[in-house]
C-alpha cells in the first residue's frame, strides 16, 4: 500500500480497469488470433467437403454456423419402449438432414467398418444369425443407449487415424493427380503453374483434423449434458456407429478365433457362440469387459440361450431345425404398425410428430424383418406404403 501514497482511490480503482481491461484485450487478441489461425484452416477442409457432396461451399457453410450456434437444428420427439422406457429421437431439420444424407452417401459410404458388422451399413439380421446356428450355445449382448454412448471423440478418433478410402477430386469433369504440401497435406496440380493445396483431404491413412472436426460438429449433438453424442434420428448416427465400433469388431472377431467362437453384431446387439452345450464363464466374462472397456459402451440385457433346443427366440426372429423365421407376434405388430402410419397419411397428419415416431417405429420393425417369410400381402402393403411417402417427400 506504500507505493499507493498519493493516490485517491479513484485514481486507483482507474487504474485497476486499465490494467484489467489490457488483460481482457491481450486475451481476446489470442483468442481472435487462434479463431483466424482455425479458420485459415478449415476453410480449404469446407469447400473440399462441399465438393466431395456436390454442394455449394456457403450452404454448407451456413448448416455448420447454424449448428455450431445450437440454432435449434434438431426436434425431439419421444418413442415408448417395449420395456416401458422411453427413446428420444431427435429429428435434424430439413436443411441439416439433406447435409447429413450427403455425408453418407458421398463420404462415409466408402469407409470401411469392422469384421462381422452387419445392420445399420450392410448386411441382415439372418447374415448375423446364421454364422451361429450350428452352434451349441449363444450369448447375446445389448449395447444400452448405443448411440448416445458414442461420443464426438470416438467418431473423431476414427475419421482421423482409421483407415479411409482415397478419394480423386475432379475439378470441370476431369480427374487431377494428388500431390503433397511441405507438410504432407494431400493436394493437387491443375494446370502448368497453379497449385491448389486442401488441407482438408486426405493424408494417408486418414482425414486431416480440419476436415474431420466439420463431420463431427454435421453429425453430433449434446442430446444429454454438454457432451455431444450421436443423436438417434440422424441418418448419419447408424452409419458412424457402426465406424466407431470397428477397433471392438476387430478385437472381439480375434478373440472369437482364440477361443474357437463366432462373432457377429447386428447394429447394437453382439453375437458370440460356443460348441458346447454350456457357454463357459470365463469367455463370457472377457467378451463382457471387452464391451465394457471401449469408451463409454455398457452391455445389457445379457443372455445366454442353447442353440440346440426347437426354437430359440431372438429379435422377433424363430431358429427352428436351422432355419430362421419372424415370430407370429413380430407378424402382428408390424401390421399394426403398417397401419398406423397409413391413419396418419389419410387423415394428412404426415406433418406432425406424432408421424414421425410412427414411422421410425415401423422403420426399426422392418430392420428385423425376415423378407421371405413375411405374408406376401404384408409385404406388398409396406412397399406400396414407403413408395406412397416418398412420393410426397
Amino acid at each position: 500500500m506504500e507505493d499507493c501514497e498519493g493516490f485517491s482511490d479513484e485514481e486507483l480503482d482507474d487504474v485497476e480497469y486499465s490494467v484489467q481491461l489490457a488483460a481482457e484485450n491481450e486475451e481476446f487478441e489470442w483468442r481472435l488470433q487462434r479463431e483466424i489461425q482455425r479458420k485459415r484452416k478449415e476453410i480449404p477442409a469446407l469447400v473440399w467437403l462441399a465438393h466431395q457432396m456436390k454442394i455449394a461451399p456457403d450452404n454448407l457453410d451456413t448448416v455448420l454456423n447454424m449448428v455450431r450456434n445450437d440454432q435449434s437444428p434438431y426436434r425431439m420427439i419421444t418413442l415408448d419402449k417395449p420395456d416401458g422406457g422411453k427413446r428420444r429421437i431427435f429429428i435434424p431439420i430439413d436443411p441439416l438432414k439433406r447435409i447429413q444424407r450427403k455425408i453418407v452417401k458421398c463420404i462415409l459410404s466408402d469407409f470401411q467398418t469392422g469384421p462381422n458388422c452387419y445392420g445399420f451399413s450392410g448386411g441382415s439380421i439372418v447374415e448375423a444369425i446364421e454364422p451361429h446356428l450350428q452352434a451349441g450355445t449363444i450369448l447375446y449382448v445389448d449395447i444400452r443407449d448405443a448411440f448416445s454412448s458414442s461420443s464426438a471423440e470416438m467418431v473423431m478418433s476414427y475419421l482421423t487415424e482409421g483407415r479411409v478410402p482415397t478419394f480423386r477430386y475432379d475439378y470441370n469433369g476431369k480427374s487431377w493427380p494428388y500431390c503433397y504440401d511441405e507438410d504432407g497435406e494431400r493436394g493437387l496440380h491443375y494446370g502448368s503453374t497453379r497449385r491448389l493445396v486442401f488441407e482438408g483431404m486426405l493424408r494417408e491413412g486418414r482425414m486431416s483434423w480440419s476436415a474431420a472436426r466439420i463431420i463431427v460438429d454435421l453429425t453430433t449433438y449434446p442430446v444429454i449434458g454438454s457432451t455431444c453424442v450421436l443423436p438417434q434420428g440422424a441418418p448419419t448416427s447408424p452409419w458412424l456407429f457402426d465406424m466407431v465400433c470397428k477397433k471392438l469388431d476387430e478385437k472381439l472377431t480375434a478373440f472369437a478365433q482364440k477361443v474357437g467362437g463366432k462373432y457377429t453384431r447386428y447394429a447394437d446387439n453382439i453375437f458370440f457362440s460356443m460348441d458346447q452345450d454350456e457357454f463357459p464363464n470365463p469367455v463370457k466374462n472377457a467378451v463382457l469387459r471387452m464391451i465394457r472397456m471401449y469408451g463409454r459402451f455398457r452391455p445389457h440385457k445379457i443372455r445366454v440361450r442353447r442353440m440346440t433346443k426347437g426354437a430359440v427366440k431372438l429379435l422377433g426372429l424363430n431358429v427352428i431345425e436351422g432355419q430362421i423365421h419372424n415370430t407370429r407376434e413380430f407378424k402382428r405388430r408390424l401390421r399394426l404398425a403398417i397401419h398406423h402410419v397409413e391413419w396418419f397419411l389419410n387423415n394428412r397428419l404426415k406433418d406432425t410428430p406424432e408421424f414421425d415416431t410412427a414411422w421410425h417405429k415401423l422403420q426399426g420393425l422392418m430392420a428385423f424383418a425376415r423378407i421371405d417369410t413375411l405374408p406376401p400381402k404384408l409385404l406388398e402393403s409396406y412397399y406400396e406404403l414407403e413408395d406412397r411417402i416418398f412420393k410426397i417427400n
